[in-house]
């Protein structure tokens, strides 16, 4: 008898050992958090890049006054020199007037003398004038026409040197028309860069708005199916508690009844059989890793821990794929089936030993909750996350906690 108990104390020892299974961490969102947390230094990084361009779009500001007020001072130089330049046209025109005024004036001396050389003039004036009067009226003529000459020379004169001027003045309007061409494209580039600048910053905004949406998202979806995977985790836990509280006074019986059979060979029948009771089987689906299929065939479009092209990292595996049917991995029970938000339709198939399976982005579900699955069994069909291509996101979880399906399959 002695040996017997000490048999099955031993028997006993190593059920316990053998019962005895991983606990899930206690960081078990640790990759969504890490995801989060690399989306905010991204959010941060962004803002920086953001706060670097305003100083510079700050100091595209400064030089951009400097050369408007540079443009400014040019403009008002052309203008001076256009207001020159037209003085000197209006006076070259008024001195071209005098000009013809006077050699009309002097034409017309000529004219007079010439015919006051005729003989019949000079006859004339010998006869009826005054030698005196005659006298004077030439000399008088003469003076009038060396002084006409004189005023055409200085007109010329002065007309040459209005020429020179205007010459100089259009030399001057070139050249500030040159600087003023250089300083308009100038103003110009630097415009452009502060509108590239602007743009630059406005897009930064949009990614950083987004992502801050997208931070908010990530933890709101997670929050919900952590909840839930907990949920039906607790759940599940309190069966497993009522079936060894069930177990536990079955086996306590079994040891009264074995102990009332001590002197005969049926006791260690008996206690075998509480030993068997005891003592769960390894839990089948954790047989079947690196044995499984993934739920449909396509590509494998997000990775297990790889950054999601919005931000945060999958925690399961995204596969591409047109519509079609979406079949479970193994056996098990449907824990959920319904829409989720931010995942669209959703099944979660219960399996044995805290194993979950999740199934995401269904178009249509052909599984309700509490319904019983086999391998391979169709859920539904395939549609897609929101916001994501056509495909479907799978996941397998133990307590809870991500596991890596590829690691999982053939």
């Amino acid at each position: 008898m002695g040996r017997l108990n000490g048999f099955c104390l031993m028997v006993l020892l190593a059920a316990n050992v053998a019962h005895a299974a991983p606990e899930a961490s206690s960081k078990d969102l640790n990759k969504v958090r890490q995801a989060i947390e690399e989306t905010g230094r991204e959010v941060r990084t962004k803002k920086a890049e953001q706060g670097k361009i305003a100083a510079e779009v700050r100091t595209i500001d400064k030089k951009l006054q400097q050369q408007r007020t540079e443009l400014d001072k040019i403009l008002r130089e052309k203008k001076q020199a256009v207001q020159a330049l037209t003085r000197l046209q209006q006076n070259a025109a008024a001195l071209q007037t005098q000009i013809d005024g006077t050699r009309a004036q002097v034409a017309r001396l000529l004219n007079a003398q010439y015919r006051n050389r005729r003989p019949e003039t000079v006859i004339l004036m010998l006869q009826n004038a005054d030698p005196n009067d005659k006298g004077r009226q030439l000399q008088y003529m003469r003076y009038l026409q060396a002084a006409n000459r004189g005023a055409l020379d200085n007109l010329a004169l002065q007309q040459q040197e209005l020429a020179r001027q205007s010459e100089e003045i259009a030399v001057q309007i070139e050249r500030v028309q040159q600087l003023l061409t250089r300083q308009q494209k100038i103003v110009r580039d630097l415009s452009r860069q502060k509108d590239v600048q602007l743009s630059a910053m406005d897009k930064l905004g949009d990614d950083i708005t987004r992502n801050e949406k997208r931070i908010k998202t990530l933890k709101n979806d997670e929050a919900r199916l952590s909840a839930l995977l907990q949920r039906l985790a607790a759940e599940k836990a309190r069966k497993r508690a009522a079936e060894r509280q069930a177990a536990a006074k079955k086996a306590a019986a079994a040891r009264a009844l074995a102990a009332q059979q001590a002197e005969s060979g049926a006791a260690v029948v008996s206690e075998l059989a509480v030993i068997a009771d005891e003592t769960p089987p390894r839990s089948a689906f954790s047989r079947l890793q690196g044995q499984l299929r993934l739920p449909l065939s396509g590509s494998l479009y997000g990775r297990f821990g790889a950054a999601k092209p919005e931000g945060g990292a999958w925690n399961g595996v995204y596969i591409a794929t047109e519509s079609q049917s979406v079949q479970a991995v193994a056996a098990g029970d449907v824990a959920y089936a319904g829409d989720l938000r931010g995942y669209g339709n959703t099944v979660i198939v219960d399996h044995d030993g805290a194993y979950l399976t999740v199934y995401a982005g269904l178009s249509t579900l052909a599984v309700a909750r509490g319904n019983q699955v086999n391998a391979r069994q169709s859920l539904g069909m395939s549609g897609a996350l929101p916001g994501e291509r056509s495909g479907l996101y799978f996941e397998i979880r133990y307590h809870t906690r991500a596991l890596n399906p590829m690691s999982w399959v053939k």
